[in-house]
């Protein structure tokens, strides 16, 4: 049965302790070394999750995470696994909400191996989920909540992200070297390109 917690969201996750990637218990860290065997979490994950989810307003986006360095892997669902605290939790649900998308884009990543009994690997660089931009009204506070949900073997550091156009479906990426964390999505709304994808979505 899965691990019972309270549900917290990007929102919530601004105010994190790092402690949070201890596990509950024993306070060990939740992703491992290479050669240490990793602690894994079963999660019932669902387009309604509301970890996942937000309601939907002009400021709703999907956000795509991708925190870049050495390869980070969790398995994901496998039954009897030990409690872990909710923001750990939460990334996971994530990582496997990008696996899923990943794997339907690209097919099987082969640096993971194959799904089994045991569960499936996923790899916890890589983070999908919705948010308010209302909710990060400055770089400062977005870089906060994407500090909260990096294990420490990633540490704290400025990944790339996409943000998912709601009107055309396009994927903008952004860099830490944008003046704002969403500056590049904003400009892209008015765009022709923009507009020009979403007349063709319409006539599909």
């Amino acid at each position: 049965m899965a691990p019972s917690h309270s549900r917290c969201s990007p929102q919530d996750a601004k105010r994190a302790p790092r402690s949070a990637f201890a596990p509950i218990p024993p306070p060990q860290r939740t992703v491992p070394s290479h050669d240490a065997q990793p602690l894994r979490a079963q999660h019932a994950h669902t387009t309604s999750n509301p970890a996942t989810t937000v309601q939907p307003t002009d400021d709703t986006v999907e956000v795509r995470i991708n925190y870049g360095g050495p390869l980070s892997l969790w398995c994901y669902g496998r039954p009897n696994a030990p409690a872990v605290h909710p923001i750990v939790e939460n990334h996971i649900d994530f990582a496997h909400t990008a696996h899923q998308r990943r794997l339907n884009a690209h097919g099987q990543d082969p640096l993971l191996a194959p799904p089994s009994d045991e569960g499936t690997h996923i790899d916890l660089r890589y983070l999908d989920f919705g948010l308010n931009m209302s909710d990060f009204p400055t770089r400062a506070s977005f870089k906060a909540m994407l500090d909260a949900f990096a294990p420490p073997e990633i540490g704290e550091r400025w990944p790339e992200w996409e943000i998912v156009c709601r009107r055309c479906g396009a994927a903008v990426k952004h860099f830490h070297t944008d003046a704002r964390w969403n500056g590049v999505y904003l400009a892209h709304l008015g765009s022709r390109y923009c507009q020009e994808r979403e007349a063709r979505r319409g006539a599909w």
